[in-house]
């Protein structure tokens, strides 16, 4: 069984104009209702194009390292520290200095106990060095330690400041006595 539907009546309650010699056959008024049925579903729309979508307030900042580098000890032996430092633009207002310290030597052998002082913009931080039990007649660097300090540098601006190392060996190497091994720079960054 089929479900029987009046073809003019469904024309004329769709509003769909039948006249003439269409509205006295069943098929004329078929025809006329397939015609205003494509016109209603007719060809595709056109997608709109795409509208960038602005990034949402409040997007991560992202880290910028904004400049490396590094200066060392002269004690006149074989005996010396490096520190290497980088900057790194954490928020439109800070950065963060890292300093590692590397200790330049051949055989060597350190007690326990030798503390290692870092200093970046008045901060100072001590810590217990790495200790070392190298036999090498080649240079070796070792690293003995590091920190990482936070200081404010805002955007469109620029500082200068100490950075300084101070490594507590308190022992003698190529028979010089050596309390401890010392180094330090200014640093200007600009961001």
């Amino acid at each position: 069984q089929g479900v029987h539907i009046d073809a003019q009546a469904l024309a004329t309650a769709l509003g769909v104009p039948v006249t003439g010699a269409a509205a006295r056959s069943k098929q004329g008024v078929a025809e006329a209702l397939r015609g205003a049925l494509s016109l209603v579903d007719g060809p595709a729309p056109t997608p709109a194009p795409a509208v960038p979508t602005p990034a949402p307030a409040g997007t991560p900042f992202a880290p910028t390292v904004l400049q490396t580098g590094s200066f060392e000890s002269d004690t006149g032996t074989g005996l010396n520290i490096r520190a290497v430092w980088s900057a790194t633009a954490i928020n439109e207002n800070q950065v963060e200095i890292t300093v590692s310290v590397l200790c330049l030597h051949q055989t060597l052998q350190t007690g326990y106990y030798n503390p290692l002082n870092i200093m970046v913009d008045e901060q100072y931080f001590t810590m217990d060095a790495k200790r070392i039990d190298s036999k090498s007649y080649e240079l070796q660097e070792t690293e003995i330690g590091s920190h990482t300090f936070t200081i404010d540098l805002a955007q469109g601006s620029s500082k200068t400041f100490w950075v300084a190392v101070e490594w507590e060996y308190g022992g003698t190497y190529s028979g010089v006595k050596l309390d401890s091994v010392k180094c330090g720079q200014n640093i200007t960054l600009s961001r």
